[in-house]
């Protein structure tokens, strides 16, 4: 480089950024520096070795994929370093994929929680944003009259998956057949409540038959009376969310606005629970916490290492429907998807339960405002 190796050298992109040199330890192309530590630390080589083809057909190749990728794309990712290095490149797409299949290439050893952590893991390190899915209850209407042209116009509009929520004279296999010829991911389906011992393996056998990993039900404000009546009900659930898990199945919790209308202890009882049962997950419902009278933001924080879904949902809080676009309410919707692990937090779906405006637009307002502001992405 032509530098004294006592001078540590500054980089245009990021002034606190500090870059030193280590001879055959540092390697340029085009004038982007990188370390070959940030391999060694994230493990980028062994996660290409595991998700990059050869599509090459000539006789000449000399090199293999990963040493070129080793000595041309590193990523300049933010890695306890100051500051936003930068955005997409060519490594942060190859961990988005790895985030995507939920394992990098030691996960083959591990057990299914080690993977979850360490998918976790990546998507705290790239920034990666939840993925969008659209709770189908939004366009029951339109899905009952023409599922496969409404689901077409929803996949068109770049949303990556659907909620599997109840649409008339629809079965759950028709909606998941349409859904993955189209290209859209399942990402979870309600039970009416939660599953008891009896209808587990029901719901089991479902969600592997279709193709999620998330169940999503919801304890009554009755079952959750008083504190011993929690103690009991988390209890059940423990159990539940446990015997799902085996089966490689997260039971999330939703909520409406009666489990936010109290307190226990000083806590909202699905906090109280959360403590209790380790095992369960939620569903955060923003508007649904808002109009029972908590801050969803604050409320939503509260079970920040716990929502790996959260239904958007926005209105005037003037009641009890959910009658408005994402943005178009008073709800503070970015600013609980915010507040939540975004290690933790896959999907952000959006769900209209009534509205003022045509629907399908409101559909499109939604994922305009969530996706273009960086809570979350479409199709990939």
């Amino acid at each position: 480089m032509g530098e004294d190796r006592t001078n540590d050298l500054r980089v245009r992109f990021d002034a606190g950024l500090r870059l030193e040199s280590h001879g055959a330890k540092v390697t340029s192309d085009a004038g982007l520096l990188a370390f070959r530590e940030l391999d060694e630390a994230l493990g980028l080589s062994q996660l290409a070795e595991s998700v990059l083809a050869e599509t090459r057909t000539g006789r000449n190749g000399q090199h293999e994929l990963v040493p070129l990728l080793r000595q041309s794309v590193y990523s300049r990712q933010e890695v306890a370093l100051p500051g936003p290095l930068n955005t997409q490149s060519a490594c942060q797409n190859l961990i988005a994929r790895c985030v995507k299949a939920g394992q990098k290439p030691s996960a083959a050893r591990s057990s299914g929680s080690d993977r979850a952590s360490q998918s976790a893991r990546w998507r705290r390190i790239v920034g990666m944003s939840a993925q969008i899915a659209l709770g189908l209850y939004s366009l029951r209407e339109a899905c009952e009259a023409d599922l496969a042209g409404t689901l077409r116009e929803v996949a068109a509009m770049g949303y990556a998956g659907v909620e599997l929520t109840g649409l008339p004279g629809r079965t759950p296999s028709e909606v998941s057949r349409v859904a993955h010829e189209l290209g859209l991911r399942l990402c979870g389906s309600p039970a009416d409540g939660v599953p008891t011992k009896e209808t587990l393996p029901a719901a089991v056998a479902q969600a592997k038959a279709l193709g999620y990993r998330f169940l999503t039900g919801e304890c009554s404000a009755q079952e959750m009376q008083d504190l011993a009546q929690l103690e009991a009900t988390a209890a059940r659930v423990q159990a539940i969310a446990e015997g799902l898990k085996s089966q490689g199945i997260t039971l999330c919790l939703h909520n409406h606005d009666e489990q936010y209308r109290y307190r226990l202890g000083g806590r909202y009882p699905y906090e109280v629970l959360a403590h209790l049962a380790p095992a369960v997950m939620f569903e955060f419902d923003t508007y649904r916490a808002a109009f029972g009278g908590a801050d969803p933001v604050q409320a939503a924080a509260a079970l920040r290492e716990r929502i790996p879904l959260m239904h958007a949902k926005d209105g005037r809080l003037e009641h009890e429907t959910v009658d408005t676009a994402v943005g178009a309410g008073r709800v503070d919707v970015a600013g609980a998807i915010r507040a939540v692990d975004p290690g933790v937090l896959q999907w952000v779906v959006v769900e209209l339960e009534d509205c003022a405006t045509d629907k399908l637009e409101a559909v499109r307002q939604s994922y305009v405002y969530l996706t273009s502001r960086g809570l979350a992405r479409g199709r990939e």
